[in-house]
């Protein structure tokens, strides 16, 4: 769906007389918010470049490498600790972020690859596509239902609505995180826990 597409579903649920700019706050805030909720993988995307390396869209770091090396990420006090001058330099072995921007410890112009979730693209235009999953547009809709709800002082509804929202992400985490049932994090319980007491 696009943003005209989401804000004509919001408006179809008795919100056509707010303006159109309005809505899109509304939606807008659900996508930001939705989006920095987890490390989702619809956000994820890979940078190549020289460092130190910026990336204006940067949310999270996943991996960083050059050539076939790892490098292994710290904590900026930490190599100022090891170096106070940040004057080292030679083949990397850490990153840390400064900002927006990816340097390296010993100091390089190595060219990286660094995999990261990126911040979501706005929704600049009725055109624009949100990077969430078709399926899951309506938790957009849904959200600035709630909004309108809390607008109108209607905050019992509003309340109610956002569990089904709360309900809607989890789903999501259900669906897009949880995905490899080869090696799963948690041992899920086949008896009653009374069971396993000795």
């Amino acid at each position: 769906m696009t943003l005209a597409e989401i804000r004509a579903e919001v408006e179809s649920r008795g919100y056509d007389y707010i303006s159109d700019s309005r809505l899109n706050l509304w939606i807008k805030q659900g996508y930001r918010w939705v989006c920095a909720l987890e490390p989702w993988p619809f956000l994820e995307t890979t940078v190549t470049g020289a460092a130190p390396l910026n990336i204006s869209d940067l949310s999270q770091v996943l991996h960083v490498s050059y050539d076939d090396e790892v490098l292994r990420g710290a904590d900026y006090r930490d190599i100022r600790d090891m170096d106070p001058n940040l004057d080292d330099t030679g083949d990397p072995v850490m990153w840390y972020l400064e900002g927006d921007t990816i340097k390296t410890w010993p100091d390089s112009t190595e060219t990286l690859t660094v995999r990261y979730v990126r911040k979501p693209p706005e929704l600049s235009s009725d055109s624009s596509t949100p990077l969430l999953p078709d399926a899951h547009h309506p938790l957009l809709v849904d959200y600035a239902v709630m909004a309108g709800l809390k607008d109108n002082d209607e905050y019992d509804q509003a309340q109610g609505l956002r569990a089904v929202i709360d309900a809607q992400v989890q789903d999501l985490r259900d669906q897009i995180l949880v995905r490899n049932y080869q090696n799963p994090q948690q041992i899920v319980q086949t008896r009653h826990p009374d069971d396993y007491i000795a």
